[in-house]
């Protein structure tokens, strides 16, 4: 019978190896995990800062454009 996912170390050797593994490995993969949530935390900042930025720009314009022709209606005295 094939046992897969079953590996587990034999020898004390081998045991002390994997702990000594698993108390190196785990703080450094949580350090890893950290650094690429900040990093995606600065990606989606950028992204809904620069959609704001072309909003409001585009928004600007539109309301500038409209206020232009209103007073370019308005009868001379």
């Amino acid at each position: 019978m094939l046992s897969y996912g079953h590996v587990v170390p034999k020898t004390d050797a081998g045991r002390v190896a994997t702990i000594i593994y698993a108390f190196i490995g785990i703080p450094l993969l949580l350090m890893v995990l950290t650094d690429l949530g900040k990093l995606f935390t600065r990606g989606i900042k950028f992204v809904f800062k620069y959609c704001r930025v072309i909003y409001y720009t585009k928004h600007i314009r539109k309301v500038r454009s409209v206020g232009r022709k209103a007073t370019q209606k308005l009868p001379t005295q």
